[in-house]
């Protein structure tokens, strides 16, 4: 596992976290095995969330207003330290609109520590160096 410890030196990382480009994307999107988890990842990724808010988003589906094509996090979602909104807004189209109701609907996401692990073994599977594949890549 000495891959898992240093950076692939063509891929691009912020603060130690993976980022993935559109190819590295697809790539890694297919190599999730289970619906569920894939559904889960796409509606982090596309929506942006935390991984706390995602949690929090699916115990209160009421959090998104699909007349509105948004999903209104308020403050008690985010949770974050610094935070500075009051609302924060996200809206729904394209790709995120395609699972949402799906992510809404199905199991809920996995604790943190498990997600990570998911993530890694994704990675691997995907053929991807998983140094820096971690709930925050979302």
């Amino acid at each position: 596992m000495s891959e898992e410890r240093q950076p692939d030196p063509k891929a691009l990382y912020v603060e130690g976290t993976r980022i993935l480009g559109p190819f590295d994307y697809d790539r890694f999107s297919t190599a999730i095995p289970k619906l569920k988890h894939r559904t889960i990842f796409k509606a982090y990724f596309w929506a942006g969330l935390r991984y706390v808010e995602g949690q929090r988003l699916h115990d209160n589906p009421e959090w998104y207003i699909p007349e509105r094509e948004v999903i209104r996090l308020p403050k008690e979602a985010q949770k974050k330290h610094k935070q500075k909104l009051k609302v924060r807004y996200i809206p729904v189209k394209d790709q995120l609109a395609e699972v949402i109701e799906y992510f809404l609907d199905g199991p809920r996401p996995p604790t943190l520590q498990a997600w990570d692990k998911n993530l890694k073994s994704w990675a691997v599977k995907a053929d991807m160096n998983p140094y820096g594949f971690n709930a925050r890549m979302t």
